[in-house]
């Protein structure tokens, strides 16, 4: 953006007086336009933003139900294996994997 730098001379004539105001105008004119501008660009960031955040808004709700769903799957993993232990291995320590769960 460029700013707009008065000249430092003071108008003398009529003539100066008309080209200084036009050129004022035509600086008033530029900053109107690009307010404008500015104001379209802030209304579609916020419209965008809204959007963003409703999808955001939708993904924590999915994250959060998928969570509870896992919650409720490991708390009934508990309870289902809470009656139960697992039995040694073998004395001789062989490969045979004898670690199954049998009822406590």
């Amino acid at each position: 953006m460029t700013e707009f730098a008065p000249t430092l001379q003071t108008p003398k004539t009529p003539a100066d007086y008309k080209a200084a105001l036009n050129r004022l105008l035509e600086e008033m004119t530029r900053l109107e336009a690009q307010m404008q501008q500015d104001r379209a660009e802030i209304k579609r960031l916020r419209a965008e933003s809204q959007v963003i955040s409703r999808h955001t808004d939708s993904v924590l709700e999915r994250l959060d139900k998928q969570l509870q769903t896992l919650a409720r799957a490991a708390q009934r993993d508990v309870e289902a294996t809470a009656g139960f232990r697992q039995t040694p291995r073998c004395p001789d320590n062989s490969d045979t994997d004898t670690s199954e769960m049998t009822p406590a």
